[in-house]
C-alpha cells in the first residue's frame, strides 16, 4: 500500500477496472475504452512535462512504478477502499495490537 503517489506511475487495464480507468483517462469521452492490458497513468515526457497518458505495456518508457488498482482508487480517485486489510499493516506499523 502506497502512502502517496510517486511523480510517475501507471496502472494496468483489466476487464474489472477498464471502465473506471477509461473514465479517468478520458473524462469527456463517454464510450471510449482503454484496451485491456494497456496501461495508463502519469508519464514523464521530459524534465518538466509529466501528464496523463496511456500506451501498450510493452512500450513502457518513463512510466515510473506500477501501482495497484486499489492504490489508484484511494490516491487518485480519493475513494474509500472496499477492502480494509490495509489497516492491519497500518496497525502493525504503529505497533497497535
Amino acid at each position: 500500500m502506497l502512502k502517496e503517489l510517486p511523480e510517475c506511475w501507471y496502472v494496468v487495464c483489466t476487464k474489472q477496472n477498464q471502465k473506471t480507468l477509461s473514465k479517468w483517462r478520458w473524462p469527456n469521452l463517454e464510450n471510449h475504452l482503454l484496451p485491456i492490458t494497456h496501461i495508463t497513468g502519469m508519464y514523464k515526457w521530459s524534465e518538466k512535462v509529466i501528464k496523463t497518458e496511456h500506451n501498450r505495456i510493452r512500450d513502457c518508457g518513463n512510466w515510473g512504478i506500477k501501482i495497484s488498482f486499489d492504490d489508484f482508487k484511494r490516491l487518485v480517485l480519493k475513494e474509500t477502499p472496499e477492502n480494509y486489510t490495509f489497516l492491519i499493516d497500518k496497525l502493525n506499523e504503529l505497533n497497535i495490537r
